[in-house]
Order: C-alpha cells, then structure tokens, then sequence
C-alpha cells in the first residue's frame, strides 16, 4: 500500500517535502540515489509525517511534530551484521524492506540503514513497538538511534565512495505480529542486581529468533 515518506535537504529540516510513494518507487528511488559530495550534502528521509510546528531554530523534525508513522527507518553502526544476512533475516521473516549502505560501509565493517513500510499510518506512539520487532529479527542488531521517534537518516551516495542496496519481500512490518515475541527494544533490558546475564539473553533471542526457528525446522540447526 502506498505510504507517506518525508524527505528533508539538511539537517536543519526548516523545509520538507512529502512523498506519498508505494514500495517499488521506493526501491527504485534507492537504487538510484544522487550523488553528493560528502555525507552532509545528502538529504535525509523519515517514514512519517510532520506537522507545523518549529523548534526555537526553526525546525520541523522534533518528537512533537511527527503526526503519524508509516514506517521504521534502522541504522546499523556496529560493523557486526553483514548486509547480506540481514537481508536474508528479513526476509526468511517475511518483511517487506530495501537496504542501503551508508558512507562509511566496508565489507570488514558493514554499515547501513534499512526502510521497512507500514500497511497504513499508526499514531507515533506505535513506532517504537514496531522498531523491536524489526531489531528482534535483526539479532538487535541495530542502533539506539532507531527507536527515536523524529530520527531521520541520511540517504544518498557519496562521490568516491562504494554503495550497495537490496531489499526483501515480504509483507509491511505492521502486518506481522508474530515478530513480537522476539522483540528487541534496549529500553527494556533489566539493569542492576536483577539484570538477566548475556549469555541468558542470547539464549532467549535465538530461542526466539525467527530465521533460526526456520532453519531448525528443516534440520538444518540444532
């Protein structure tokens, strides 16, 4: 279903423009993206819509202006999660979604970002329970920054600098409630005496773990 995405030309974010663009358009836009000079000249996407109301400095994207979500944008920063295999997760559990790498991307180091679509808006409250789901597949594999509300991250390539996309098929994230069981949201890890151990953890995730519960039901894993 078409969704609405909202593009900013810096990180000011004093001007907007709104897309109203359907999964293909999407992949296609991504595929394609202009090229700039350096990371900061690229425009920056957000999968939500924005009101009018400004910050002191004259911006547009903080928390209290994001009207609706129609999407989960994720970063991944840490270098641990191969572009490939997160795109195979994905995938193996049926999201719909397009990837890209950012400018800082090596094969040794994989850097990117994933966009994956709603079915339909949900009040901005809703995000941040569609963000674990999508980081529960992913192995909580992504950055803090992605559970932000009004985050929105650079999307272009860079002159000089290698650039990779793909996407996976599947449905909108919002569609598949499964995925709550093997939510991943940072916030909600116990801390202190209670704290359960990492090992118990990883554990429970790949207990949990959608694509391993694939793989296991073909014999593959034990």
């Amino acid at each position: 279903p078409p969704f609405t995405a909202t593009i900013f030309p810096d990180v000011t974010a004093r001007t907007a423009q709104v897309w109203t663009l359907e999964l293909a358009t999407l992949v296609k836009h991504v595929a394609n993206l202009s090229t700039y000079a350096a990371k900061s000249d690229c425009p920056l996407i957000k999968l939500a819509r924005f009101g009018e109301q400004r910050t002191a400095a004259g911006s547009l994207r903080h928390d209290g202006n994001v009207v609706e979500v129609s999407g989960v944008e994720g970063d991944h920063d840490a270098g641990t999660l191969a572009l490939p295999d997160a795109v195979a997760r994905c995938a193996q559990a049926g999201i719909a979604a397009v990837f890209y790498t950012t400018p800082s991307h090596t094969p040794e180091r994989p850097r990117w970002r994933v966009l994956a679509p709603f079915s339909r808006p949900h009040p901005p409250a809703e995000r941040r329970r569609f963000a674990a789901w999508l980081n529960g597949v992913l192995g909580g594999a992504l950055a803090p920054e992605s559970f932000r509300l009004s985050q929105a991250f650079y999307i272009g390539r860079v002159a000089g600098v290698p650039y990779d996309w793909a996407q996976s098929d599947g449905a909108p994230l919002d569609t598949l409630p499964g995925l709550a069981a093997a939510a991943i949201d940072p916030d909600t890890v116990q801390t202190g005496p209670t704290r359960v151990p990492e090992r118990a953890r990883a554990g429970r995730a790949q207990d949990a773990d959608p694509v391993l519960a694939g793989l296991r039901s073909r014999g593959l894993v034990q």
